[in-house]
C-alpha cells in the first residue's frame, strides 16, 4: 500500500487483504504495507498474501508487514497472517513474517501466525519476525507460523523468531521475552537454526541480548550436509569478523526456556565437518555469557552415520565452544542427552 512510512508518519487500527505478487528488476523490499518503515505503525493488521521475486542485484528484502525497518521506527501490537513467499532472487535475501530487514528502531507486542517460504536458494535468513536484524529491540513478539527454507539454498540460517543477527550498530541489539511456537521445516543445506535466532554472526560491533525468550517447538533436523549447527534458543554463534572486535563486546543468552526436543539427525556417509547441537546453544565461536538458562526438554540427541573425522558434539546446554572469554553460569539441563555414531571408535 506505501512505498515508505516516513519518520512523522504513523498507520493506526489498518488492515489489508488480498494479494501482492511482485517481479521487479530493481525494488529490493516487498510488504503487505509498506516496503520500508520510519515512522510508527500500531495495531496495524496485513492479511494480503505476499509474493515477491527479485532480478536485480542487490539484496532483497520481503516480510508481511514491511520489507525494512528503519531507524527511530515504531512497530506496536501488529500483526501478520498473510503468508509471505520469495519466489526467487539475484543476490543474498532476508525474509520475516513481520519484516525481511531490522536496520534499528522497535518492535513490540508483534506476531505472525503465517507460513514464510523461501524457493530463493539466495535465501541467508528467514525468521518468524524477522529476517535479518542489524540494530534495534525486538520485545514481547510471538511467531506461530511455520518456516520453509528452499533445499537449494547453500548458506540459510533460520530461526523461530530472528533468522540472522548482524549486529552493526555499535550499541546493544536486543531481543527480549519473545516466544516461538512455529515449525521450522529442516532441508538438507540448512546451515544453522535456533529456536529463536538461527545465528549471531560474524561482522558484530557491539554486543546482543537474547533475554528471556522461550521455545515452545521441538526442533528435528534430519539432513545430509556433513555441517550444521541446532540450537533450543540460538543455532550458532560465530567468531568476530576482525580480531581488532576481540574482547570489545560480549553476546548474552540469559534467562531463556528451550521447552521442546531437540534432535539433529545426519545421514550423509561422506566425512563430516561439524555437526553440533545444545539445548539452549548449538556452537559459540564468539565471546558469549550464557547465564540463567533452562533446557526442560526430555532429550536432546545427535546421531550421525558419516565417515571419516568425526567431529560431532552435543550437550544439554552447549553442543560445543572454543573462545575465551565464555561464561556459563546458573544454567539447568533436564534433558537426557544421546550422542550415537555409525563410526568405529568415535563415540
Amino acid at each position: 500500500m506505501f512505498t515508505v512510512v516516513e519518520a512523522d508518519a504513523a498507520l493506526k487500527s489498518v488492515t489489508v487483504e488480498g494479494t501482492i505478487s511482485q517481479t521487479s528488476t530493481s525494488a529490493t523490499s516487498y510488504a503487505g504495507l509498506a516496503s520500508e518503515v520510519k515512522g510508527t505503525m500500531y495495531k496495524v493488521i496485513n492479511k494480503a498474501s505476499v509474493v515477491a521475486a527479485s532480478t536485480g542485484g542487490t539484496r532483497t528484502y520481503v516480510g508481511g508487514l514491511a520489507g525494512r525497518i528503519s531507524a527511530g521506527a515504531s512497530l506496536l501490537e501488529c500483526q501478520n497472517s498473510g503468508s509471505v513467499t520469495l519466489n526467487s532472487a539475484s543476490a543474498a535475501s532476508f525474509m520475516g513474517g513481520v519484516a525481511g530487514f531490522m536496520a534499528d528502531g522497535s518492535v513490540q507486542e508483534c506476531s505472525n501466525n503465517a507460513t514464510v517460504t523461501s524457493k530463493s536458494n539466495k535465501t541467508e535468513g528467514i525468521g518468524g519476525i524477522i529476517g535479518l536484524q542489524q540494530g534495534g529491540k525486538l520485545d514481547t513478539c510471538t511467531n506461530e507460523g511455520t518456516l520453509v527454507p528452499t533445499a537449494a539454498a547453500t548458506n540459510s540460517y533460520v530461526g523461530g523468531i530472528t533468522g540472522y543477527v548482524q549486529n552493526q550498530t555499535k550499541v546493544l541489539l536486543t531481543i527480549n521475552a519473545c516466544v516461538n511456537e512455529g515449525e521450522i521445516t529442516f532441508t538438507n543445506v540448512l546451515k544453522a537454526a535456533g529456536g529463536i535466532v538461527g545465528v549471531i554472526h560474524r561482522w558484530c560491533y557491539g554486543p546482543s541480548k537474547i533475554i528471556d525468550c522461550v521455545n515452545e517447538k521441538e526442533l528435528k533436523a534430519e539432513i545430509t550436509q556433513t555441517e550444521f549447527y541446532l540450537g533450543g534458543i540460538v543455532g550458532r554463534m560465530a567468531n568476530p569478523g576482525q580480531a581488532a572486535a576481540i574482547g570489545q563486546y560480549v553476546n548474552y543468552i540469559t534467562n531463556c526456556k528451550n521447552k521442546k526436543n531437540v534432535s539433529l539427525i545426519a545421514t550423509t556417509t561422506s566425512s563430516t565437518v561439524a555437526l553440533r547441537a545444545g539445548g539452549i546453544l548449538g556452537i559459540a565461536l564468539g565471546e558469549v555469557n550464557v547465564s540463567g538458562n533452562q533446557n526442560l526438554a526430555e532429550s536432546v540427541t545427535l546421531s550421525d552415520a558419516g565417515s571419516g573425522n568425526l567431529v560431532s558434539m552435543v550437550g544439554g546446554i552447549c553442543g560445543y565452544t572454543n573462545t575465551d572469554p565464555v561464561t556459563f553460569t546458573g544454567n539447568i539441563n533436564k534433558a537426557d542427552v544421546t550422542a550415537t555414531t555409525s563410526v568405529k571408535n568415535k563415540e
